[in-house]
């Protein structure tokens, strides 16, 4: 039996849905429109004579000095130069003015604003060599990996940072897209006063033609999605208390290794779960469907994952 919103705490304010969206189709580029982005990454990371090396779910183009890989399901790349990473010793890298900065009761460290708009540019003008930027791109974000050494008692005794990564997300037509299939990431290592690309991985499959597919509200959407979303079901048939702290309307991009025909909407969903007795809070989050089957069959739009529970599992069928 499906929950009622009654059965659920949700904190956040329910998105407003609407009244129709355009479903993009979409494409998978095949290994020769993706030769320009193995050759430029190949010539940019200077790996040299490639070894070639097929996989079940990508093709590996190897040397000594790193890869490139190719997915077939949706056209991804990711290239690796592995002789820039292999001058590090450890996690610690020596970027010139860190800046220290507190978020929360955490503190990270980031690159000067100066040198992270160096990075980005960089960043952008490598994918856009490669032929891998597209107009639903958003501006970048520059985050540098953390580490800290700690003593034998759990302390801090010193801490900095590590590689960057300049990360592109994407939406389309205003809407954020969400999951492992639409993103674009640039590795970079430090090199004197600025940094040196060291890595890609971009995931974006090109955008189709639409079909209009009518929603029916946000409440109806809930209760033909979330509602009856098979975790939420077990927690509650369990006594458990459930609170709803994201719910944010996005669209959905699966994973590299899958194939998709089509980008879908679905609610993102956090939250925890809490037993009756002993408390222990279970924190989870879900992507969940916003359109039914049935709305799918009106616009002649047909695939696994847009009748599953979920609107997240990276089933290889199509």
């Amino acid at each position: 039996m499906p929950l009622t919103l009654k059965d659920l705490d949700i904190r956040v304010n329910l998105p407003r849905l609407p009244s129709a969206i355009n479903l993009f189709q979409l494409s998978a580029p095949a290994l020769g429109d993706r030769r320009r982005a193995i050759e430029s990454l190949t010539k940019r990371f200077e790996l040299g004579e490639l070894k070639t090396v097929e996989l079940p779910d990508f093709v590996v183009f190897g040397s000594r000095r790193g890869e490139v890989q190719f997915f077939p399901a949706s056209g991804a790349v990711i290239a690796r130069d592995g002789a820039a990473e292999a001058q590090a010793k450890d996690e610690e890298r020596p970027w010139k003015n860190l800046q220290r900065v507190m978020r929360g009761d955490e503190t990270r460290f980031t690159l000067e604003r100066g040198q992270a708009e160096k990075l980005t540019k960089q960043a952008r003008g490598l994918l856009d060599e490669a032929g891998l930027a597209s107009e639903q791109m958003q501006a970048p974000a520059v985050e540098l990996d953390q580490w800290a050494q700690l003593d034998e008692r759990g302390r801090e005794v010193r801490s900095g940072a590590g590689p960057a990564t300049v990360s592109f997300q994407y939406a389309v037509e205003g809407v954020p897209v969400a999951g492992a299939g639409a993103k674009s990431l640039v590795f970079a290592e430090p090199d004197g006063e600025g940094a040196r690309p060291s890595g890609v991985f971009h995931a974006w499959r090109p955008l189709g033609k639409p079909v209009k597919l009518g929603l029916t509200g946000t409440e109806e959407s809930l209760k033909s999605g979330l509602l009856r979303d098979p975790l939420l079901t077990t927690f509650h048939g369990r006594g458990m208390r459930i609170s709803i702290t994201r719910l944010d309307f996005r669209l959905m991009a699966l994973p590299a290794f899958v194939s998709q025909r089509w980008l879908y909407p679905v609610f993102q969903v956090e939250g925890s779960a809490v037993p009756p007795r002993d408390g222990q809070r279970l924190d989870f989050g879900r992507f969940v469907h916003v359109a039914t089957a049935e709305q799918y069959a009106k616009v002649g739009a047909y695939a696994h994952y847009l009748q599953q529970a979920t609107a997240d599992a990276p089933d290889r069928a199509q």
